[in-house]
């Protein structure tokens, strides 16, 4: 038995060499190539709220922070957006997650909170003050804050429901905050864009909502932008989407598209902005090449030409 248990030993110290060589290699293996982790640096808008912000009842990527992010993406804004919803959560609650709301070091936050009080009849005095300090702390730390109104339905009682309403044009015009009025405005009582409990957003009642929301955040970063970089200001006014230059060219016989071809789409746009800030796209499309270069930094113009 002694003799055999020696043989056993020997032979796993002659294995173990081995053995530990093969995990070496197995992991220099599977880390080649591998993509160093980047910090995301962008600033952040925190979407601070309970099961509306959430997305009870939809996938991750259909809830209403998830689309935000993509429709910031798509318009150039280089923001990240951090989802802070929980199910169920009322004023009181939310009160409680300020600090580690804060821990996300958010620029921005939209605050959706209050419906879950109303629902339970918490008296309107306790919710506004619980809205107040919210607001109030993230103010202290100098962040941004778009307060988001909600509506309750009529059996709650014409009283209730109208000093619920008020509560938010109030608390938005004493802290200076911008104010979506209604949260669920084309959304709300549509048995179309709401789930069967009739509360909560469909993926298609969730783009209404970010599309309302777009209508004031949209401004706020273009604003925030142009502070940050002035050069980005050309003087374009109104209210709309970030413009686009496109122009139809013929393709040369390779398929190219020339640098001259990109000068002649420069003087055909009025408002530039230097080329470091512009993004090429070029579409194939038969025997032409469609240039098409959106200029996110052009502030609301709705300018468009094509030829």
């Amino acid at each position: 038995m002694d003799r055999a248990l020696r043989k056993i030993v020997v032979l796993a110290k002659q294995i173990a060499p081995l053995c530990a060589a093969w995990l070496v290699i197995l992991l220099a293996v599977s880390t080649e190539g591998a993509s160093p982790v980047v910090a995301d640096s962008r600033p952040r808008i925190v979407a601070f709220g309970d099961s509306l912000t959430a997305g009870l009842g939809v996938q991750v990527d259909e809830s209403y922070p998830a689309q935000l992010q993509r429709r910031l993406d798509s318009l150039g804004y280089h923001y990240r957006v951090i989802n802070a919803g929980v199910s169920g959560d009322t004023t009181a609650g939310g009160l409680r997650r300020v600090s580690w709301i804060l821990n996300s070091k958010p620029e921005l936050v939209i605050l959706e909170l209050g419906a879950n009080d109303g629902l339970r009849g918490i008296p309107v005095d306790e919710t506004q003050q619980n809205l107040r300090q919210i607001v109030r702390r993230l103010q202290e730390a100098q962040v941004t804050v778009i307060l988001a109104g909600m509506k309750l339905p009529p059996n709650y009682g014409q009283d209730y429901t109208t000093r619920f309403e008020a509560m938010y044009r109030t608390l938005a015009k004493e802290r200076q905050v911008a104010f979506i009025p209604f949260f669920l405005e084309g959304v709300g009582g549509s048995a179309l864009l709401n789930q069967a409990d009739g509360l909560h957003p469909t993926s298609e009642g969730y783009k209404v909502v970010v599309e309302h929301l777009l209508k004031v955040l949209s401004p706020m970063l273009s604003e925030r932008e142009q502070k940050t970089n002035p050069s980005r200001q050309h003087g374009c006014r109104g209210v709309g989407q970030p413009a686009f230059a496109q122009y139809t060219h013929n393709r040369s016989d390779d398929g190219s598209v020339t640098r001259d071809d990109l000068g002649f789409l420069e003087k055909r746009v009025v408002d530039a902005v230097d080329e470091n800030e512009r993004d090429q796209y070029v579409i194939q499309a038969g025997d032409s090449a469609i240039i098409r270069r959106p200029f996110r930094h052009v502030r609301h113009c709705r300018q468009r030409l094509d030829q």
